[in-house]
């Protein structure tokens, strides 16, 4: 949810700041400009929506493969384990030789 709310907030600020700067560049004509702002606002926003309708699946996605990930190192990360015991066990036998 953190990142669906600074999504947003990111998308609306950046819609904002590039109305901003559209500003500085407009012509002298300030209220044909502003109804052009709002419809730019109002397209952004619309786009955003859209946007924002897609980033549910795409987190269902991501948590998908990390889950299928975790699956498929599961075996690895066990020989992994096994490995390391398997050192361990020499080392203390070592240590016991060496004395």
């Amino acid at each position: 949810m953190k990142f669906f709310s600074g999504f947003i907030i990111g998308a609306i600020s950046g819609a904002a700041l590039e109305m901003l700067q559209s500003q500085k560049n407009a012509s002298v004509d300030n209220s044909t400009n502003l109804f052009h702002n709002i419809k730019d606002l109002k397209n952004t926003l619309v786009e955003l929506k859209d946007n924002a309708s897609i980033v549910p699946g795409v987190l269902s996605g991501l948590q998908s493969d990390i889950t299928n990930y975790a699956e498929d190192i599961a075996p690895a990360v066990e020989n992994l384990k096994s490995s390391v015991s398997e050192m361990q066990s020499n080392l203390e036998e070592f240590k016991d030789i060496s004395n």
